[in-house]
């Protein structure tokens, strides 16, 4: 497991337990504003590359993201897994937006409340299967 912080938030990067295919969690904590999503989003950038798929946990964070995160194309280095992100239900207004956003730009994110949770390991799990299924022989 990685770890890194910002201030009191921080992010960790494990794989996701009784995972078949590979899919990785990203994990937030503490108290998660814009400034630190933008940096520990950057943090965990190259590890999640080689990941089949990820579980994005933003409900155990303290959410003090007032607006949808605005992140260049040029911020998402290499190849980006697709991802299904657990919010809470107060927070999915602004992550939904921002699946939307990151769909547009070519990536593949779906969004969960947190009572989903179950739901949105099994999309990880299906991805992660689909996009091994499709490698070259």
């Amino acid at each position: 497991m990685k770890t890194f912080n910002c201030g009191a938030a921080r992010v960790t990067y494990k794989k996701a337990m009784n995972s078949q295919g590979g899919v990785m969690e990203v994990a937030y904590y503490g108290p998660v504003s814009n400034d630190a999503f933008a940096y520990l989003r950057r943090a965990v950038s190259e590890l999640v590359s080689d990941a089949p798929a990820l579980v994005i946990r933003m409900d155990s964070a303290l959410c003090l993201i007032d607006k949808t995160p605005c992140l260049p194309p040029s911020s998402y280095l290499g190849k980006c897994p697709p991802a299904a992100m657990i919010v809470r239900r107060e927070t999915y207004a602004i992550w939904s937006e921002f699946g939307r956003r990151i769909a547009a730009q070519g990536f593949k994110r779906a969004v969960f409340c947190d009572s989903q949770a179950a739901l949105a390991y099994l999309w990880a799990e299906d991805h992660a299967c689909l996009g091994r299924e499709l490698l070259p022989l």
